[in-house]
């Protein structure tokens, strides 16, 4: 429950044009916390303590003058520390987290970094060595941004994508990656929307010295070998205990109470169950009123009834949901995703800060080896991606070509279908004849710049989270068994069931529609609609009022399809009224106005 950021100032003070207050005030903006900052001629390094009962000094300060800062949480670091006891021949005694951290950094123990298990981000400035130093844990799931500006020699960075947004002096848009965010609904790799804004690779060191970023990473997760002679049943017996040891460790580090956000689904149940089946106590809580997760709602208040934990139910707003809450995740996220927003009125009810949440993210990937809507999740399935060449598997990743004819002709030259198969392909090729190509592919993308921005950024507000299927020994046992074993059976559900067979009677998750309103656990606000009719009010007020977006004459014809289809046919997908447009919308609306479309020249601005 902390945010760091900084500013490294080559050419004068770190502060003197009150850079480095205005990267802390909008990174820290949307929450109160213990701001603790140091800075001297031309370095500043801040950092933000959510959660005002487990505040640590921060900058620490090294032996050799060095500063740090840091976030996040580290679970069973025994080994580490043995080893370090070992290397000086006296005992190491960990302080904390941060303290370790220190140590690693400011001696350059890097090859210890890979066997820190938990997620976490540092920053070491280096006095004698004028060197700052930025590290990420093995998967890179607490995200680090990070900008240099050549022309004024400054490095900044920060946990919050929009701190080093707002003190860019030149703000160009990656259109790649804008190309890549409107088909996939995120970003891929390390880009953002903003040309020379990136986010830190997994497993990697950061090094700025002499005006230079040099990057490399100490940990390769192509490194996991897969084990061929795996069987089934030796799969579910390793997931069941590996799964049971990382829920140990993650139980023993927690000093304060711990929670689960309990949807009802596979795995947010498994750590449910685990938890109690180690004699946890914790209570769960669940937002209901989506019409179309009608079922998981019912599901979860039938796990903890049969776990004997507490169940609290957090009602969505029945009117005006997304009026409320998708401009507000957006500011949060900084448009990096159209999801989340229901994850809001959860956290708003937790009234006080502290403590821990679990959350399932990644479990699906990692035991499924795809998404279980890819198309990919059998034998044949796997079979047909692994016989098609790089570009027909990235085609079929990226989903079919948008229509961008609507918008203004200086923004659609920018913008292209190819453009975004091209980043699908350098992302396959990173893990070119992996067995797990696909698996990575979905997990370091999908996963880690979507999905994971939930606990990352949105509860991590009031909760530090714990992500179990993120363990170390759980993601490299996951990893080696051969993808085939896992898209072939259904692992999730069998270990579920085995290790925890008191849970077998209770269903699958059952996306279900409105004749099934009846049941008394939910509590159904008509998301499917309030979206539509939200989306279409927005893009209305978008073309009324900043119709520099729009060619006119192509944009309205196809609003006027777009109703009627949508009247027609409940399915009907909308490029106009799309999540992912609206999100592009707002982002240049906020960043750019329509002198941007006169500044433009050629597609490569």
């Amino acid at each position: 429950m902390a945010r760091i950021c900084g500013v490294i100032s080559m050419e004068g003070s770190s502060g003197g044009d009150g850079c480095f207050k205005e990267l802390c005030d909008v990174s820290w903006g949307d929450v109160d916390g213990e701001r603790q900052v140091w800075s001297n001629d031309n370095v500043a390094l801040g950092h933000l303590a959510l959660d005002p009962k487990a505040i640590s000094n921060q900058p620490l300060c090294g032996e050799d003058g060095s500063r740090q800062v840091s976030s996040g949480k580290l679970v069973d670091t025994a080994g580490v520390c043995k080893q370090l006891s070992e290397k000086r021949k006296v005992p190491f005694v960990l302080g904390d987290d941060s303290a370790l951290l220190l140590d690693l950094l400011s001696r350059e123990r890097y090859d210890l970094l890979g066997q820190l298990n938990g997620l976490f981000t540092a920053a070491l400035w280096q006095p004698v060595e004028k060197r700052l130093v930025l590290v990420n844990d093995r998967l890179g799931f607490r995200p680090l941004y990070y900008s240099y500006d050549v022309s004024k020699q400054r490095f900044v960075f920060s946990s919050d994508l929009r701190g080093v947004i707002a003190v860019l002096t030149n703000r160009k848009i990656n259109w790649q990656a804008a190309s890549v965010f409107l088909h996939l609904g995120h970003h891929l790799g390390e880009a953002t929307w903003f040309e020379g804004v990136h986010v830190l690779p997994p497993g990697s060191i950061l090094q700025f010295e002499n005006n230079s970023v040099h990057i490399r990473k100490y940990w390769d997760i192509c490194s996991i070998a897969i084990n061929e002679f795996i069987d089934h049943e030796q799969a579910v017996d390793g997931i069941i205990e590996t799964f049971k040891l990382s829920i140990k460790r993650r139980h023993e580090a927690a000093s304060t109470r711990e929670v689960v956000f309990l949807s009802g689904g596979i795995d947010s149940r498994r750590i449910a169950a685990e938890l109690s089946s180690q004699k946890v106590k914790f209570p769960t809580y669940t937002t209901r009123g989506f019409n179309n997760l009608f079922g998981n709602r019912s599901l979860a208040a039938e796990v903890s009834d049969a776990l004997g934990v507490s169940n609290r139910f957090v009602n969505l707003p029945e009117n005006n949901f997304l009026t409320e809450y998708w401009p507000r995740c957006n500011d949060l996220l900084d448009y990096e995703t159209n999801l989340h927003q229901w994850m809001l009125p959860l956290v708003d009810q937790c009234d006080d800060f502290g403590g821990v949440n679990y959350d399932g993210i990644g479990g699906d990937v990692l035991i499924n080896a795809v998404l279980r809507t890819s198309g990919f999740l059998s034998s044949e399935g796997l079979a047909s991606s692994r016989e098609m060449g790089l570009n027909e598997l990235a085609e079929r990743l990226t989903g079919p070509a948008l229509d961008f004819s609507f918008i203004t002709p200086e923004l659609r030259r920018n913008l292209s279908y190819e453009s975004a198969v091209d980043a699908v392909k350098e992302e396959l090729i990173k893990y070119d004849n992996d067995d797990n190509q696909l698996t990575y592919f979905y997990l370091l993308n999908r996963t880690r710049r979507n999905i994971a921005l939930s606990p990352t950024r949105l509860i991590s507000r009031k909760f530090e989270c714990f992500l179990p299927y993120l363990d170390n020994d759980f993601v490299e046992f996951a990893l080696s068994i051969p993808a085939n074993i896992k898209v072939s059976n259904p692992l999730r559900r069998e270990t579920l069931d085995r290790a925890y067979p008191y849970l077998m009677n209770i269903g699958n998750t059952n996306y279900q529609g409105r004749t099934d309103r009846g049941d008394g656990f939910a509590y159904d606000i008509r998301y499917n609609y309030q979206r539509r009719r939200f989306l279409y009010q927005c893009i209305r007020q978008h073309f009324c009022g900043n119709n520099w977006m729009f060619t006119n004459h192509r944009t309205v014809p196809k609003i006027l399809k777009d109703i009627v289809m949508r009247n027609l046919h409940r399915d009907h997908i909308s490029y106009v009224f799309s999540a992912s447009f609206e999100v592009f919308y707002e982002l240049l609306d906020k960043y750019f106005d329509k002198d941007f479309i006169n500044h433009m020249g050629s597609p490569d601005v």
